[in-house]
């Protein structure tokens, strides 16, 4: 055999060799295969017809000898022809693949681009970012209809930033609001940059990406702090307010807390002491001149069995529509619709152990959806306030008991005086204005020595008198 033939059977044999390494890996090695055996199946047909008929073994293995190597480059420049065919589609399929898995990583990010070719204005946008701005993900926007999506105080920061893209090369990185196709309200991170050619701005291209989440979760967090810090001030001015003006202090915490919550009503209805009676004390609307939410009449508030079954478990109640209380919340729904509340929430103020009113919540115009941050914050509010009540309600009474007992100081038979530190007098009881023939504001103020004889002040200072 001649050296052109070994050589042939090797480039044929590693050829096939390859083939056969890499057909388990992909469909067009495995068609690769397919067509050398096709190949080298044509071959033995072709043989007899240039061989023709055989006469005897050794014509035949003297004539297969002689074709080996046009057989074996035969077969290996057809197998380097086809290999020759796949890198382009391999790359193909590679480009695709790649193109997929970018698509994918961006949708799951939230992330889109954008492109704007200046000199036709003519503006791309990719899938997701069409997905952000709720459009068909073929959607092709003019400049200005983009511009537009976002809200009103933002178009200008956006407009501002683009002009100095164009003007100065200041690439841009901000966080807007803006409005989606379908009228939903979201936060993006807009990021561009300008290309330049000889010095002119051709191109602008960027990074659109949805960050709603992350800036919702950043708004609740900062009124949260918010929140608890105007609830510890409040807190911090109920424990050093004289008892006579916490009731204007509640009147002006409802206030306080109606703005921060957006909510159009606060109020605050007490039970009586033998808890048969609801009465509204304090309230406070965004709508001052509003004649509905002026305090009703006992009989009116009453009957709210469901409500009552609540607050007296310690549960808040909670609707975020009318259609949201239960069947039996029958006086609920009238009395909601008689106001023309869309929301409440209603947390019940319990002092020692006992439930003695409620604070409610209300919103007017819009039906609202009350988040576990918010309804904490009402409990919260409720607390605060509840601990208002109570000091409030053991100064009343300690007021009353002092009144009580004053009374029934003033009204003893007896000639009773109290005396300060310093010898004056305090009170004195009724009997002894009497005998001595004094009014009491003559009384009241003086030194008790005044009132005693020469005598009887000098035994009072040994004995007590400074």
């Amino acid at each position: 055999m001649s050296v052109m033939s070994i050589v042939a059977v090797l480039v044929g044999t590693i050829v096939s060799l390859a083939a056969i390494l890499q057909s388990h890996r992909n469909r067009e090695w495995r068609l690769l295969v397919l067509a050398a055996l096709v190949i080298a199946v044509t071959i033995v047909p072709m043989m007899r017809l240039v061989v023709g008929d055989p006469v005897g073994d050794r014509f035949l293995a003297d004539r297969v000898v002689q074709f080996v190597p046009l057989m074996s480059l035969v077969v290996s420049l057809s197998a380097l022809v086809l290999v020759g065919t796949f890198p382009p589609r391999l790359q193909e399929r590679l480009r695709y693949r790649n193109e997929e898995l970018l698509e994918s990583t961006n949708r799951l990010a939230n992330v889109g681009g954008w492109e704007l070719d200046l000199a036709t204005m003519e503006l791309l946008w990719t899938a997701q970012t069409c997905r952000i701005h709720e459009v068909p993900t073929d959607h092709r926007p003019d400049l200005e209809s983009a511009i537009g999506y976002y809200t009103p105080e933002a178009r200008t920061v956006i407009e501002e930033v683009v002009q100095q893209a164009i003007e100065n090369g200041v690439s841009w990185d901000v966080e807007l609001p803006l409005i989606t196709a379908t009228g939903r309200r979201r936060w993006v991170r807009a990021q561009g940059a300008a290309d330049f050619v000889d010095g002119k701005a051709v191109r602008l291209h960027g990074a659109f990406q949805d960050v709603t989440e992350r800036k919702e979760a950043e708004d609740g967090l900062k009124r949260r702090l918010e929140f608890e810090a105007t609830l510890a001030r409040i807190s911090s001015a109920f424990i050093n307010l004289p008892a006579s003006e916490i009731v204007q202090e509640i009147n002006s915490c409802l206030g306080l807390v109606g703005r921060f919550l957006r909510v159009d009503h606060v109020f605050v209805d007490e039970f009586s002491v033998d808890q048969s009676t609801l009465e509204r004390t304090h309230q406070w609307s965004s709508s001052a001149s509003d004649p509905s939410w002026r305090a009703t009449d006992d009989a009116q508030r009453m009957g709210i069995p469901w409500t009552d079954g609540k607050w007296s478990r310690g549960e808040t109640v909670i609707a975020s529509t009318i259609s949201d209380l239960p069947a039996e919340a029958v006086a609920e729904r009238e009395r909601m619709k008689e106001l023309g509340v869309q929301a409440l929430i209603a947390a019940p103020l319990v002092i020692n152990g006992k439930v003695a009113g409620s604070i409610s919540f209300c919103s007017e115009h819009t039906q609202r959806g009350w988040s576990n941050d918010l309804v904490h914050q009402v409990e919260l509010v409720g607390e605060v306030l509840a601990n208002a009540l109570t000091r409030r309600r053991n100064e009343e009474a300690l007021r009353a008991s002092e009144k009580k007992y004053r009374s029934l100081y003033e009204k003893t038979p007896a000639m009773l005086h109290s005396l300060d530190a310093q010898g004056r007098v305090i009170t004195v009881s009724d009997h002894w204005l009497e005998s001595m023939g004094y009014e009491r504001a003559e009384v009241i103020g003086r030194p008790i020595l005044d009132f005693l004889t020469e005598e009887s002040q000098r035994i009072a200072r040994e004995l007590c008198i400074p």
